[in-house]
């Protein structure tokens, strides 16, 4: 099927595109719900804290793995049908999770959370991008990545708030009773008609190998795992580090989580108004610069500041990313928009890993340092991605 990637209708509803944000909320909520269950969930499935962390990991892993996959085996189905498919999945997923006898049946059910998330992810941005006119196509993806920057914010405190309130098996329950609402709420008001198109084998070697697209796609893996590479323990890095007193932590953590989100709203407004290569490079020599300044600066106002200062503009980076990779990507739009979501997750997963191993060998205070090296490399993709765009284009 060929790919129709702009079927924006005369008059779209003004709850289109934020309806798509909504499941992108929903994909965030489940899958860093545990994080603020722990306690609970361990305690009622009679296994280790370090084991609910896995369940982290075991849909990370899964996401990576299969997103290619039904990327080759319906990547040319309607996008809001896709959503929509990806939305049951994460509820039943859910259901099963929130039903579980023992942990065994709790890590499936996150394997199959990992087959809706690894729908949902490219589909809604790719989705948010064909439904509006193309001169809006940067503000509606900015909007749909504020779904998945609430989720980071309201979705673990919220899910330990009422995890204590009502039991972890409620909170899970619940995240299945809102995926339902969020697909009647796609079939009334998000069109569909979105196709992308279906890959290869052959089509993905095609992007692997690209000189312009292979290295903008590490932009992803390499800038989320500088994210989560101190990100994954900076409960531990605020108390340890900067001496920020226990109680306060949550406090901490959510005005981290409002910066992270006025960085992305700054994103969405700015991708309207100014080049999206111009952000991505600002955005991620900020982030390296933030990095390097945790290190240099003692601990005080300024390191606090600081913390603010990289939430937002790693949030920043997002967007633009996103957008650039769809200006790429042409027809290939699906392919590299689901490989893109695969890399942000094995990122995720690779950047939680090299947390550990750091703070276990160097100590917690060496987080910064990897992160640095990190961010740097996806600095110099960016820029070895950027070259060869031009030479392409000359």
């Amino acid at each position: 099927m060929a790919a129709t990637e702009s079927v924006a209708p005369p008059t779209l509803n003004p709850l289109a595109v934020p309806t798509l944000g909504a499941a992108y909320f929903l994909l965030g909520l489940s899958v860093n719900a545990p994080i603020g269950l722990v306690a609970p969930m361990a305690a009622d499935l009679k296994v280790s804290a370090g084991s609910i962390a896995f369940l982290l990991s075991a849909l990370a892993f899964t996401y990576t793995f299969v997103a290619p996959l039904l990327q080759m085996a319906i990547g040319d189905w309607d996008r809001r049908r896709l959503v929509i498919i990806g939305l049951a999945a994460l509820a039943t997923g859910s259901l099963i999770c929130a039903f579980a006898p023992n942990y065994a049946v709790a890590v499936v059910s996150r394997m199959v959370m990992a087959f809706g998330c690894a729908l949902i992810g490219p589909m809604v941005t790719a989705a948010a991008a064909s439904i509006v006119p193309p001169e809006r196509a940067g503000q509606a993806i900015g909007v749909v990545m504020l779904g998945i920057s609430f989720s980071s914010v309201l979705g673990v405190p919220l899910a330990s708030f009422l995890g204590g309130v009502l039991g972890w098996r409620v909170v899970i329950g619940a995240i299945a009773g809102f995926c339902v609402a969020i697909i009647v709420l796609l079939r009334a008001v998000v069109p569909a008609g979105s196709h992308g198109v279906r890959t290869t084998p052959k089509a993905m070697l095609a992007v692997a190998v690209d000189p312009v697209v292979a290295p903008a796609l590490l932009v992803t893996f390499f800038q989320i795992g500088a994210q989560f590479a101190t990100f994954t323990l900076i409960g531990v890095y605020l108390s340890s580090v900067l001496h920020v007193d226990a109680a306060l932590l949550p406090l901490a953590l959510l005005l981290m989580g409002v910066t992270s989100i006025s960085g992305s709203a700054l994103a969405a407004f700015l991708l309207g108004r100014m080049s999206y290569d111009i952000l991505l490079t600002a955005g991620l020599i900020a982030v390296a610069l933030s990095f390097a300044l945790f290190q240099a600066l003692p601990p005080g106002l300024l390191t606090y500041g600081l913390l603010g200062v990289w939430c937002a503009v790693s949030a920043m980076c997002n967007a633009p990313q996103s957008t650039r990779l769809v200006a790429l990507a042409g027809g290939s739009r699906n392919l590299v928009l689901t490989l893109n979501a695969a890399l942000l997750q094995c990122g995720l997963a690779v950047g939680a890993a090299l947390a550990g191993t750091v703070n276990d060998h160097f100590g917690v205070s060496r987080l910064p340092q990897a992160s640095l090296v990190l961010i740097l490399i996806a600095l110099g993709m960016y820029l070895l991605s950027r070259r060869n765009e031009v030479r392409r284009a000359g």
